[in-house]
């Protein structure tokens, strides 16, 4: 692995994967502070505004890094994208739409989005400490939701929107005192442009990642809801190890694209390997860590069938996008991304079709529509990059 793993990068990818694993590890606190209502309540909140940020981001944190913006057009973006997105969800699913939590979920998703979006650009300019500070910030600003919730007595909707404000206020000035490093000035036109590419290959499937979560909270019971929930928090670090052997495909200096896929889909094999056999072990013999909220058997099962479809997914994604980025050129990026496009708009429409897409309510049947459709998108990706194979190796 020396193509991926060296002495000068080591310490880097360390604290890459540090915040990678910060930035989500304060929701498995929630289950064991709250009851089942409260847990589903703020689950309906966070991930509706989790939808939300990836489209409210729209690939703005590649036009930052590439552009220089005055921050008050990134965020009039951020908050015109967030208002439409919420609009679209509204007009899908009405319930629980009511003033506090529309307001809320906006001023929720937008200050996170525009934390995101320069704490990627700190990250761009090879300040990797600093974005790793600004997630650790954010991730404790949330976990004061708890103690606001519970020993303050105020509501879901109060707790995230103090949590969001409080997030902002302690960034604020990491954020703004960096200088921006891009001499190309940039409108509307470069902000949405730029990184449209990126925004469709790396967004789609963290939608439907998120938008499973979403659809369990709003349509399922709360006990099978709050476990598949819980079961995703579970399974997720599986994705976040994928996702720091992407970004040491991203670093790595090496030009035999197919040997450094190799070594990367053989580490990510092991890691992922020992992650599940952990992961098992504390399911059956362990399960006094776990919330009591969550119904231990159904939360060992939900974990064993998504654990394996989204073991094999991030085995063979991750490698795969590393390269991508890394070894081919923009047109064939241009290419993945339109097929993206056309596949996703495909399964809209099929799923506005069948109304019985709407009538599900096992887990299993959720998760097998979820894997259908990412699925689907690795192998369009796998096919293209496949057909384009004589520009692996060159760096473009």
């Amino acid at each position: 692995m020396d193509s991926i793993i060296n002495k000068n990068n080591f310490s880097r990818f360390i604290w890459i994967g540090i915040a990678i694993l910060a930035s989500k590890a304060y929701l498995l606190f929630f289950p064991y502070f709250f009851n089942g209502v409260l847990y589903n309540q703020f689950n309906k909140i966070y991930f509706t505004a989790s939808l939300i940020i990836l489209f409210s981001s729209f690939g703005f944190n590649i036009s930052t890094a590439l552009f220089k913006f005055n921050k008050i057009t990134v965020l009039t973006g951020v908050l015109s994208n967030s208002i439409i997105t919420l609009i679209i969800l509204s007009l899908i699913s009405i319930n629980d739409m009511t003033f506090g939590f529309i307001f809320t979920v906006i001023i929720y998703s937008v200050i996170n989005s525009f934390i995101g979006i320069y704490s990627f650009k700190i990250l761009f300019d090879g300040n990797y400490k600093q974005s790793t500070i600004i997630t650790f910030l954010v991730s404790i600003s949330n976990i004061l939701i708890i103690p606001l919730v519970l020993l303050a007595h105020t509501s879901i909707e109060i707790s995230l929107l103090t949590a969001s404000l409080v997030s902002f206020v302690i960034t604020y000035k990491i954020i703004f005192r960096q200088e921006l490093t891009s001499k190309r000035k940039g409108g509307f036109k470069e902000l949405y442009t730029v990184g449209i590419s990126a925004f469709i290959i790396n967004n789609i499937v963290p939608f439907a990642l998120i938008a499973d979560k979403y659809f369990a909270n709003h349509y399922f019971e709360i006990p099978v809801a709050n476990a598949y929930t819980f079961a995703w928090s579970l399974t997720a670090p599986i994705f976040y190890i994928g996702n720091v052997i992407e970004k040491m495909i991203f670093s790595g200096k090496g030009n035999n694209a197919v040997k450094i896929f190799w070594n990367s889909f053989s580490l990510l094999f092991l890691l992922i390997l020992l992650y599940n056999t952990v992961l098992i072990i504390g399911l059956n013999y362990l399960t006094f860590l776990f919330p009591k909220t969550i119904d231990i058997k159904l939360l060992r099962s939900i974990v064993y069938f998504m654990s394996s479809g989204y073991s094999f997914y991030v085995l063979f994604h991750f490698p795969v996008n590393g390269i991508l980025f890394k070894y081919t050129k923009i047109l064939t990026q241009e290419k993945i991304a339109a097929a993206y496009v056309i596949l996703a708009a495909v399964c809209v429409v099929v799923m506005i079709s069948l109304k019985e897409f709407l009538m599900i309510r096992q887990y299993k049947q959720l998760l097998f529509v979820v894997w259908i459709f990412i699925f689907s998108l690795l192998g369009i990706k796998i096919l293209l990059m496949l057909y384009k194979q004589n520009e692996l190796g060159k760096n473009t």
